[in-house]
């Protein structure tokens, strides 16, 4: 009986009519012309690919061999079967676990670069980013990020717009307070957020349902302390990644700044660092803060609705430690004058769309 196949060997495209013998536990591959090209170790010979009847039988020699073995013929299959018993169980699952494990592998890489190394090297690089080029790339960042939860206007009061660009000017002083842009979104989520390009968002929502001025100024503070350390940034670093980094400083365009800081949240380092800071300018200006630590956790559970909302923006998670710090400072006074806290709670009885 002969067994034929056809052979490739790795080497050129050509295909080599061939026939089949056993001996010494090694398959031996002759040309048509009784040339020996090669002989196959039989305990090395593995599938290319699963074992099917209907389609032609690939085999290797090796793991790594790139010479090729084609079978079609039923008799040939047969005959192979007999002298290499569960060859269609070979390999084929060795190389699909190998291939879970470095699948296991690459992700476990990949998480350990996402969770470890990217927020420091975020934390690093945003140091050379130039201000100028952050304000003019995010410059419309913090509006694009409210219309992805539906917002729609932006509040427009003049007397209300006035009290929060006097508390900016308390807070930073008047020359830092410049490069601050704030706005008010005509929204109910109870929030507020910052964005790269010293963007900062309050929304209606925090407005209504804080029960005095301080807890407003004091969320306004955070968020500010927020810009102050660039976590923003950061956190825009880590989301688009080297590669986008590096696109947009050689003159790329953001189509969607929204987009580029969703999945974004900030560290507990990070709040800590902006409370920090808050703490520090509400002190220094001689604000209540006890207040703002429930007013925090009352922004948590107000918040539950909006839940895949908030994936787009810090959402404050009030821990034992942070409540606190913001309650150790016991002293402090009104933030605003009673016509200025109304003024403010009216800021929205006027709106443009965004």
């Amino acid at each position: 009986m002969t067994y034929h196949g056809v052979y490739m060997d790795g080497q050129s495209a050509r295909r080599y009519d061939v026939t089949l013998t056993y001996a010494n536990k090694r398959v031996v591959i002759t040309d048509l012309n009784g040339e020996c090209l090669t002989d196959w170790d039989v305990s090395n010979i593995v599938p290319v690919d699963k074992v099917y009847a209907a389609r032609p039988l690939i085999l290797k020699s090796g793991q790594k061999g790139r010479e090729r073995l084609h079978i079609e013929d039923d008799v040939t299959k047969q005959w192979l079967n007999n002298i290499m018993p569960g060859l269609h169980r070979r390999s084929v699952y060795k190389s699909e676990a190998r291939l879970a494990w470095y699948l296991a592998g690459g992700i476990s890489a990949f998480a350990l670069f996402l969770y470890l190394i990217l927020p420091y090297v975020a934390q690093m690089a945003v140091y050379f980013v130039p201000m100028d080029w952050e304000n003019k790339t995010f410059k419309n960042a913090g509006l694009e990020t409210a219309k992805r939860f539906g917002a729609k206007k932006i509040c427009t009061s003049p007397a209300g717009l006035q009290v929060l660009d006097d508390v900016l000017v308390r807070l930073m002083g008047p020359e830092k307070a410049k490069t601050i842009t704030l706005h008010v979104v005509d929204h109910k989520m109870v929030n507020a957020f910052a964005t790269p390009g010293n963007n900062v968002i309050l929304l209606r929502g925090l407005i209504d349902k804080a029960s005095n001025a301080e807890e407003v100024i004091g969320v306004l503070a955070h968020e500010l302390g927020h810009v102050e350390r660039r976590h923003p940034m950061q956190g825009a670093i880590r989301s688009a990644g080297v590669t986008l980094l590096l696109s947009l400083f050689s003159g790329g365009n953001i189509g969607d700044v929204a987009a580029l800081l969703a999945e974004t949240s900030y560290s507990r380092d990070n709040e800590r660092e902006a409370d920090l800071y808050a703490l520090e300018v509400m002190r220094r200006e001689q604000i209540r803060t006890e207040g703002l630590a429930g007013f925090f956790t009352k922004l948590d559970k107000e918040n539950h609705a909006y839940e895949s909302v908030l994936r787009l923006i810090s959402t404050h998670p009030m821990s034992a430690e942070r409540a606190d710090l913001l309650r150790s400072y016991k002293g402090g006074g009104d933030a605003l004058t009673s016509k200025q806290w109304r003024d403010l709670r009216q800021v929205c009885s006027q709106k443009e769309k965004i």
